[in-house]
């Protein structure tokens, strides 16, 4: 399996719904001028779900291995 499939499935899991990859986008986020996060945020369009049609998700790493997905 791949990132993009490992995003979709942890996208079903926590939302239900499929997911369809958009796209990737570079994110730089700063604090008072310094670099606090760098990194790949996947775009996904959302199917099935009541309220939302699209998300957005990454991945980092983590002393908990349960909970290495952002969505």
């Amino acid at each position: 399996m791949n990132y993009i499939e490992e995003l979709r499935v942890a996208i079903r899991y926590l939302h239900g719904g499929e997911a369809t990859h958009v796209e990737s986008v570079p994110v730089k986020e700063t604090f008072q001028g310094k670099t606090v996060w760098e990194g790949i945020v996947e775009v996904f369009d959302l199917h099935g779900h009541p309220e939302a049609n699209r998300v957005y998700a990454w991945a980092h790493a983590t002393d908990d291995r349960s909970t290495q997905v952002g969505t």
